[in-house]
């Protein structure tokens, strides 16, 4: 039932056979690709893409690939999204993300 549910959610490029995530990616992060492909959604067909958008198609474009965040998790994982946002950890990581950020600033 999760399973089926989880295909319903995801777009087809998610799927391995339809992506072009993995064969690019062998090439530059094989290890990545290893540890992707040996986890569960690795074996059950699932792509970078399921994570990170398809936007991201070319290594002139990698600035478009999605970082996924809780809310990326949540469809699949409700149960584990929830015990998360219940948590003093949710929190700590809004308020981290509510601070401003001078990480970006140009250096004097």
């Amino acid at each position: 039932m999760r399973f089926l549910l989880l295909l319903l959610l995801l777009p087809a490029t998610s799927l391995a056979a339809d992506s072009t995530c993995i064969p690019c990616h062998t090439q530059i992060t094989p290890q990545i690709v290893n540890d992707f492909r040996s986890g569960k959604m690795g074996k059950i067909g699932l792509d970078c893409s399921a994570c990170h958008g398809s936007d991201h198609q070319s290594a002139e474009d990698i600035d478009k690939v999605s970082i996924p965040t809780e809310k990326t998790c949540q469809p699949c994982h409700q149960q584990q999204y929830d015990q998360y946002m219940d948590g003093k950890h949710s929190l700590a990581w809004m308020a981290m993300e509510a601070m401003p950020k001078t990480g970006l600033q140009p250096h004097a």
